[in-house]
């Protein structure tokens, strides 16, 4: 991974990991953003045009449905893979000291609009973040978090 090794590395989450969860689950190389976004059911948080009181999850079963914690922190995590894959062709995450259940490389296809909607959320997030109640969580480091926030949205912005 390039310059994303460092923020995955300092914001890596539940979410974050659920996420490649999924991803592992899914078992495949290639994945359209879309895809992605009805998969978790980011489409009815992304309706309401914040990412407030959402409801992540994906189906592996009718005996087991993976609930994300956080909508923000899928959003930020979503964002982070998908500019690494963007930018790079792909994203890949290697477990190379036998400390990370992951070894995964994918990629994500996306439409501008579809980048430019994920952008538009997380720039919702980073310009009003004290009206999430994930706030109360990243308090007191938010100016770094926000700020790595931006990276990423800048990031987005050349794609579209």
């Amino acid at each position: 991974m390039s310059y994303i090794t460092d923020l995955w590395n300092e914001w890596v989450s539940d979410d974050a990991l659920l996420l490649l969860d999924y991803f592992k689950w899914k078992n495949q190389k290639e994945f359209t953003l879309s895809e992605i976004i009805r998969d978790i059911h980011l489409e009815s948080v992304i309706e309401k045009k914040t990412f407030k009181d959402g409801d992540l999850y994906y189906k592996e079963s009718e005996d087991f449905i993976p609930h994300f914690n956080l909508s923000t922190s899928v959003l930020v995590s979503l964002a982070m893979i998908l500019s690494e894959s963007l930018k790079e062709g792909k994203f890949t995450m290697k477990n190379e000291d036998n400390s990370f259940p992951y070894d995964i490389t994918i990629r994500i296809i996306a439409t501008k609009e579809e980048v430019q909607l994920i952008k538009t959320c997380l720039d919702y997030f980073i310009n009003n973040v004290t009206e999430f109640e994930e706030y109360e969580f990243i308090e007191s480091y938010a100016d770094d978090y926000l700020n790595d926030c931006r990276k990423i949205s800048n990031e987005l912005s050349k794609f579209y």
